[in-house]
């Protein structure tokens, strides 16, 4: 072998080890960074579980599913955490359907996060012993609160033995009477006294048995005392008004009759003088009976346990109970299976958690909408049902209020002592002096705007919404506006329409939509929503300016390229064919503000018609929040599944996931910081629900269908050749 065979010889041999040790060094840096990134996931998972979790759980369980669907969400663990007190989680279910053993499922992750909580399976089917036992455990808790109204039914029953033993010998009377010579020949007489006889001694047979019936069910585990009590008040009220009302009316009229014997007619007049006094101690003592009501938290609980399956949440002084049935909601009709079951999706997280929430109020959270449109919050035609729905399960007390009647300020909804109230306002509709409604809907704004003054002035929280008034009136006029920028420092323009180039096909135009998806990290309201998105539809920016005392927070803001603001309107629509203007441009708007501190302003009373400086009782706790785009809470985008926020995809959200998730989450967790519950506020079961990938378009899928079927081949093609064109060499 020549000298220069040699060399390329020793060349190609110290390419190929360079080649082989660069291999292993990236070999080894890639397997040490799998075992790092494997040890971070189990420490994770690790600290996240309590010492309850077995070993194997805490080290080898994690959730790859698209929802989360095996994982419990932040917020819960957020509540798990916060928990002060024990509490028991009992499952009372005969678990033979997949929906039922879901359940027990979900309860034991519970403990697996928190050393407060417990979990007992019981099977009421097989566990027989231990299911007794729970119910005269549950029964126990509330035995101090049911004496009155065990006495009552004890009252009860023996007012309808004591009607009963006084009227038995009238029915002997009424046997005898019938009997009787002046009474037996006469025909018409003789029919009646035998329908009264048989009629008398049925319904009073009838009233002596529900003793006995009563006696029977509350020998159950949870007797009904307040089913039994209604049992025995109506009885008596209905003997009392069908039998003993006709008897006395009849013999009444027959006793005052021409062609009644006048012996027989005595003997009437007795037997009504007899049923008159039997009527006086039943109304009497009925009105006594009617009184008093059972314990309302053990009639709730002994009627939730009438459910097939149930959770049982224990803590030392209140018990919960959540009927399997309501941790499923039911979906459309459209959306069965095809043997035509319903389909169920699962919402027992968010049941549990929110009684978990709920147990730590004491009172409740009031939260109160102002129906600034006259139009109701939640029901039928409400705006805000799914919200709504969403706090109700926290245990937070829901009520309305209507400004617009003149007399509005005589049916403020009810306050409890020390209970902390949010008052949500909606926009009140533009106003406009050729509107016949103008000076009604200008005095329910100015009431309103006072009221909430007085009310933030007591401790009060509340959550302002504004909307774009084109048309709008000099803006030291509008009171709330005047209150906001004074107190507050918060100024919303919405006397101007934030706008963005948008492109439709070929044509670009001027749009008020606008997605939100990112969120300042300042407060934990919009912490917990990050990586989701909200729509705006028509917003205005918010100015804001120093207040002594106040500390502001953006938390709301849009961001594109190319917007700007526009407010020469010559009608509500004009703006859609409005210009790019460079000098109301800007990169990003704030939309929405939260506010803390200690608000002062000048206010007038309704009562006393005078000026009177206003200063919160409450100092470190005044919050307030106000966005200028007003329908980011409604049912139609919190329902809406369709990105495009079209009709057809509102009320969607439950079966194909939310298009805009946090729009709700936002208006929950501004409620929760409003309230002072900034512990509670992290990511919710529902949103958690939701799939963070989106169904792909219809370019995405040509492109991946192209790759698939062109790309990736030729990619194997071209990495194939490559690999033998260097062995070749080689």
């Amino acid at each position: 072998m020549s000298n220069q065979d040699k060399t390329i010889s020793t060349l190609s041999h110290r390419a190929r080890r360079t080649r082989y040790t660069l291999i292993l060094a990236v070999s080894i840096i890639a397997a040490l960074t799998i075992i790092i990134l494997i040890n971070l996931i189990v420490d994770r998972g690790f600290r996240s579980l309590s010492e309850q979790a077995s070993p194997a759980t805490r080290y080898l369980r994690y959730d790859f599913t698209a929802t989360r669907q095996y994982s419990l969400s932040p917020q819960t663990l957020k509540v798990l955490k916060s928990l002060d007190n024990d509490y028991r989680l009992i499952t009372v279910i005969n678990a033979t359907t997949p929906q039922e053993q879901r359940v027990p499922e979900l309860v034991n992750e519970y403990k697996l996060y928190t050393n407060k909580i417990t979990v007992e399976q019981i099977n009421p089917t097989s566990d027989v012993k231990a299911i007794a036992d729970f119910y005269d455990q549950l029964e126990g808790r509330y035995t101090k609160h049911l004496g009155p109204i065990t006495q009552t039914v004890a009252d009860g029953q023996a007012l309808v033995s004591s009607v009963v033993d006084q009227l038995n010998p009238v029915v002997e009377q009424l046997k005898e009477l019938a009997q009787s010579p002046e009474v037996k020949p006469n025909r018409t007489l003789s029919q009646l006294f035998a329908s009264i006889v048989l009629n008398f001694s049925q319904q009073l047979k009838a009233t002596e048995d529900i003793n006995g019936t009563i006696t029977t069910n509350l020998s159950t585990p949870l007797p009904a005392y307040q089913s039994a009590k209604s049992a025995i008040v109506n009885r008596l009220l209905e003997f009392d008004s069908v039998i003993l009302a006709e008897t006395i009316s009849a013999f009444d009229k027959l006793s005052r009759s021409r062609s009644t014997p006048p012996a027989t007619a005595d003997a009437m007049l007795k037997i009504n003088k007899s049923l008159n006094i039997v009527r006086d101690e039943i109304r009497r003592d009925v009105t006594k009976l009617q009184k008093v009501q059972s314990y309302l938290p053990y009639e709730e609980v002994r009627a939730a346990i009438q459910a097939k399956g149930f959770v049982a949440i224990l803590a030392d002084d209140e018990a919960r109970i959540i009927p399997v049935s309501k941790m499923y909601r039911e979906l459309p009709a459209e959306y069965t299976a095809a043997a035509g079951e319903p389909e169920l999706g699962f919402i027992g997280e968010e049941q549990l958690t929110g009684s978990l929430i709920s147990m730590s109020f004491n009172p409740p959270p009031l939260v109160i909408f102002v129906q600034s449109d006259g139009q109701d919050a939640f029901g039928e035609k409400g705006m805000y049902n799914q919200v709504g729905a969403r706090l109700r399960t926290s245990n937070i007390q829901l009520a309305q209020w209507n400004p617009i009647p003149a007399n509005s300020m005589d049916t403020l909804p009810k306050i409890e002592n020390a209970q902390h109230t949010v008052w949500v306002v909606p926009a009140f509709p533009a106003l406009d002096v050729t509107n016949p409604q103008h000076a009604t809907i200008q005095a329910a704004r100015d009431r309103t705007a006072q009221l909430i003054k007085e009310r933030i002035a007591k401790g009060d929280s509340a959550l302002v919404m504004m909307a774009l008034d084109p048309l709008k009136e000099i803006a030291s006029q509008n009171p709330i506006i005047a209150y906001l920028n004074k107190s507050w420092g918060i100024y919303p323009e919405n006397d101007r329409v934030i706008l963005s180039e948008q492109v439709q096909g070929r044509d670009t135009f001027a749009g008020t939509r606008f997605k939100i998806t990112e969120w300042p990290t300042s407060l934990p309201i919009t912490q917990s929503i990050k990586g989701m998105s909200a729509a705006a539809l028509i917003s205005s920016p918010i100015k804001l300016d120093d207040v002594e005392g106040i500390k502001q927070f953006a938390i709301m803001q849009i961001t594109s390229p190319r917007m700007w603001t526009y407010k020469d309107f010559t009608d509500s629509t004009s703006y859609r064919t409005a210009e790019f203007d460079p000098e109301t441009a800007s990169s990003h708007f704030i939309i929405g503000v939260a506010a803390e501190g200690s608000p002062k302003s000048e206010a007038v009373s309704e009562i006393e018609n005078e000026s009177t400086a206003i200063t919160t009782d409450n100092a470190e706790n005044n919050r307030i929040i106000v966005t200028s785009t007003y329908a980011w809470a409604t049912d139609f985008i919190t329902t809406n599944a369709d990105p495009n926020l079209t009709s057809q995809g509102q009320n969607q959200a439950d079966v194909f996931g939310a298009a805009f998730p946090a729009n709700s989450d936002l208006f929950v967790n501004s409620i929760y910081w409003l309230s002072g519950n900034d512990d509670l506020i992290a990511a919710s079961p529902r949103s958690q629900d939701l799939r963070r990938v989106g169904a792909m378009t219809e370019n995405g899928i040509f492109y991946s269908r192209l790759f698939l079927i062109g790309g990736l081949p030729i990619f194997v093609f071209v990495l194939g050749i490559a690999v033998w064109s260097i062995r070749r060499r080689d």
